[in-house]
């Protein structure tokens, strides 16, 4: 079955503690639903309002929002946005990274920073508060970050590759709890869970693309990376930030993750350190390849009072047929398997064909003039799926990718070798 395809607005890059010097608190985010008011007149309202990093308390730990910027507790505000007509959502970093929270101590890694899955009492704290947001809070999108399976106590003699599986079915134990407790939740995955020990990135020396199969039985969506520029020339840096997750959706697409289960940063729209400051500028392109990209989402990150009303009513366009094909169980596929393509969408010149391996299908492409390079989207199938019987537990979903790349040791899928640079 597919995932369940969903809209959300998340505070991140409207805030941007870690690179630049604006910490999230309540007033931020009470600004930012007021600006959401307006956006209903464009049919574009979210059905999930996340907030993002910097909502716990430092000392007290996940069932406290941070006293010294959250007053009077995160009642007013989660009580606004139900009041709105969305559900809430919260950041978890899954290793607790900078927290000091003295009941945790005996699960401190040797790093001084993150919180071991295996050892002491950090997992059992982190599960039981996952539950306590969806039941006390009302929380229903969960968006789980830095992660670092292999995290480990000091003298821990086991090995990395143990201790990433290890922490990977404590993690998977953690969430398949919370879903059991409240089925309809929704959970996406940021940096640390596609690649092992690299942020989210690829590159030189960085460790090739994997993850376990068994983190799909209970993530909706996995990151694709940060934004950052890729390594083709670019007029403009957030048009270089579009290219690079292009090339890292094919990556990961390449690696057996499905498109409709690979989360790229969204569009995003800020003034802050994390989004390059870019501001408004290049949303709606930025909008439109986040819909070809085939994910079964529409997520917008960042400031909602920054795009103007003509972006809205573009956005809304852009999003009304992705989401008619979604609701026809239509997915997003790769055409012209094994050939690298990329072409130009663009909402105001829309063609449609059929006929993909005898199956119904439809793409709205406009390939590039001559003179230009190929542009920011990869050339989008929406194709209907094929009935298939449920996958056996502990195995990836199929899918457009799936099966191309290599066990590793931790019983993940590895493809060496991808990266901006090996198109």
């Amino acid at each position: 079955m597919p995932r369940p395809m969903f809209t959300a607005c998340s505070t991140w890059a409207l805030h941007d503690e870690p690179g630049d010097a604006v910490p999230l608190d309540e007033a931020i985010v009470l600004r930012a639903l007021d600006s959401l008011e307006r956006w209903r007149d464009f049919d574009v309202f979210p059905q999930y309002f996340n907030i993002d990093y910097g909502w716990t308390d430092p000392e007290l730990g996940y069932r406290h929002f941070y006293r010294e910027r959250w007053p009077d507790g995160p009642d007013r505000v989660l009580k606004r946005i139900r009041k709105m007509g969305m559900l809430p959502g919260l950041w978890y970093p899954v290793n607790s990274g900078g927290l000091r929270v003295p009941g945790w101590q005996a699960s401190l890694s040797g790093d001084n920073w993150n919180y071991s899955l295996l050892d002491g009492p950090y997992s059992q704290d982190l599960s039981d508060s996952l539950l306590y947001a969806a039941e006390v809070w009302g929380v229903r999108f969960f968006k789980f970050d830095f992660a670092n399976f292999a995290a480990a106590v000091p003298g821990d003699p086991r090995s990395f590759e143990t201790r990433y599986a290890l922490g990977v079915e404590r993690f998977v134990e953690m969430v398949a709890r919370l879903k059991r407790s409240v089925p309809e939740v929704i959970t996406i995955a940021h940096c640390g869970f596609a690649r092992q020990d690299s942020v989210g990135r690829l590159g030189p020396g960085i460790p090739p693309l994997a993850a376990d199969p068994a983190m799909l039985e209970v993530i909706d969506g996995f990151f694709s990376g940060d934004p950052q520029p890729a390594d083709l020339p670019a007029t403009a840096i957030h048009r270089s930030s579009d290219l690079y997750q292009d090339i890292m959706v094919r990556a990961m697409l390449e690696c057996g993750f499905p498109l409709a289960r690979i989360e790229d940063h969204g569009a995003m729209c800020g003034l802050t350190n994390t989004c390059h400051r870019r501001g408004r500028e290049g949303l709606r392109r930025s909008h439109i390849a986040q819909l070809a990209r085939g994910g079964r989402r529409d997520l917008f990150y960042g400031d909602p009072s920054l795009p103007a009303d003509d972006d809205l009513a573009g956005m809304a366009a852009a999003r009304r047929p992705f989401m008619d094909a979604w609701n026809r169980n239509l997915e997003s596929a790769r055409s012209q398997a094994g050939r690298r393509s990329l072409a130009w969408l663009d909402d105001r010149r829309q063609t449609a064909r059929t006929g993909l391996a005898g199956q119904p299908a439809f793409a709205f492409v406009r390939h590039p003039p001559a003179h230009r390079q190929p542009g920011t989207c990869p050339d989008i199938v929406l194709r209907r799926r094929a009935s298939r019987p449920a996958n056996p537990a502990g195995r990836t979903d199929s899918g457009p990718g799936s099966g191309t790349g290599r066990p590793d040791r931790a019983g993940g899928v590895c493809c060496p070798g991808v990266g901006p640079a090996a198109r």
